[in-house]
């Protein structure tokens, strides 16, 4: 906790986050050399902490790649998993047919990486898929068709690009996206983006 630096004081629920599970979750920003913009989930959806913390402090890291690689929702989920994880493992079936690099993130990546409960009932599925190359449009909408016709539960899908965070969704059926910078978000027209 020590090591994290905040532009605000850090609440009470943000303290008692990091001592009951000392994970943070990276997010897009600028940073400064050496430092890593990184964020505190607390227990309840608003509760979220922007941070920095020194690279040279982290002991682990937990990539959402990884964790769709190593498939740990079959050993943390031995009786009912919840919605989210069963369509989890419905889409893994699919993704594995794929050359995408994926995983998840949100509240079942979070979850699945640190042990700490805090997948909801009503929780989204939260996913990234990492998109190095080319992407067509056509392309994109037969992967979402093909997600959301086998999941239980709502899907949020970020796509990874050389230009920055970009919803799978908006990506498929809007004509400008925003897309998540280190620098803030920011507004493209899809015909700009070669995916």
């Amino acid at each position: 906790m020590e090591d994290l630096v905040a532009d605000l004081p850090f609440p009470a629920w943000a303290k008692e986050a990091v001592l009951n599970a000392p994970f943070v979750v990276v997010r897009r920003a600028e940073t400064s050399k050496g430092m890593v913009a990184v964020g505190i989930r607390g227990p309840q959806r608003g509760q979220r902490l922007a941070c920095w913390l020194p690279i040279g402090v982290v002991k682990e890291v937990i990539t959402p790649f990884d964790l769709a690689e190593r498939k740990n929702w079959k050993s943390v989920y031995t009786g009912d998993a919840p919605a989210t994880v069963t369509s989890l493992e419905q889409i893994s079936l699919l993704m594995k047919e794929s050359a995408y690099q994926w995983g998840p993130t949100g509240s079942t990546g979070f979850e699945l990486a640190t042990g700490v409960s805090t997948v909801k009932e009503r929780s989204d599925l939260d996913l990234i898929i990492d998109m190095p190359g080319t992407l067509s449009v056509r392309t994109a909408t037969e992967l979402l068709n093909s997600m959301e016709d086998i999941s239980a539960v709502r899907l949020d899908i970020q796509l990874n690009t050389p230009y920055g965070g970009i919803s799978l969704k908006e990506f498929t059926a809007a004509s400008t996206v925003l897309v998540k910078t280190n620098h803030g978000p920011v507004l493209m027209d899809v015909s700009n983006i070669t995916l």
